[in-house]
């Protein structure tokens, strides 16, 4: 048969049905993709902080920064620098920045047991507010590393 005989039997109100699923269809898919990239936080307007180290062992992409228990930032990007420092790459939402001071330290802490953590500590919330794009030292919170020389002194 031929396609135009085909089409001519179709009813033109069959057209028009199709024709509304396709677009109901291609507007559930495009919520859909928005829907994920907000809950992603594509959108979100973010600020960043650079912590150097001398090792990241126990970090990961997609840890959490965390501020008095609850997460401020994320680990975005981990790379070794020219100098041999590891240069820990976090996103903080602005409306989080708040929290992150000219004066906070960050802390790595590796527990014997259990994830390692990164926190961020202000002693005081009236300092000037951390610069975005900041670099910044980690200290060393690690059991681990203390252990042989609590074991050199007894």
């Amino acid at each position: 048969m031929d396609p135009q005989a085909i089409l001519k039997h179709i009813p033109r109100s069959m057209g028009v049905k199709v024709g509304m699923l396709l677009a109901a269809t291609i507007l559930v898919i495009g919520g859909f993709v928005a829907y994920v990239l907000y809950a992603r936080g594509v959108f979100e307007q973010v600020q960043r902080v650079y912590l150097i180290t001398d090792h990241a062992e126990g970090v990961r992409v997609g840890q959490d920064l965390t501020f008095a228990g609850f997460p401020i930032g994320t680990v975005r990007r981990i790379r070794l620098r020219d100098d041999g420092k590891v240069r820990i790459s976090i996103r903080v939402p602005v409306d989080e920045w708040h929290w992150l001071r000219h004066t906070s330290v960050f802390v790595l802490d590796v527990p014997l047991v259990g994830a390692a953590k990164l926190r961020a500590f202000s002693s005081s919330l009236e300092d000037p507010p951390l610069p975005d794009r900041s670099e910044r030292p980690v200290l060393r919170g690690d059991t681990a590393h203390e252990v042989p020389k609590l074991v050199a002194c007894g």
